[in-house]
């Protein structure tokens, strides 16, 4: 039963050869691409999102909490006591 993975190694390459050990590379590397591309291009929108919040200024007058808001994209009105 240790030998099993040999044997099938052998017998992949005797039946199908070298290029038997790389069927079903080409599905995988493409989904594994197009994960990382979401993956990135998520990470990156919603870090540029976040980031936004924190251009907040300490200030406390709502008026210009609103205009440093407004100005960094993230218009929440919510967020101004």
């Amino acid at each position: 039963m240790a030998f099993w993975g040999c044997q099938v190694f052998k017998q992949t390459i005797k039946e199908k050869g070298v290029g038997g050990l790389f069927t079903g590379m080409g599905p995988r590397v493409t989904q594994t691409a197009v994960m990382s591309a979401v993956f990135f291009s998520l990470f990156e929108f919603w870090k540029a999102q976040l980031k936004g919040c924190a251009c907040l200024p300490a200030c406390t007058h709502a008026s210009r909490q609103r205009t440093a808001m407004f100005q960094c994209g993230e218009y929440l009105s919510l967020w101004v006591p």
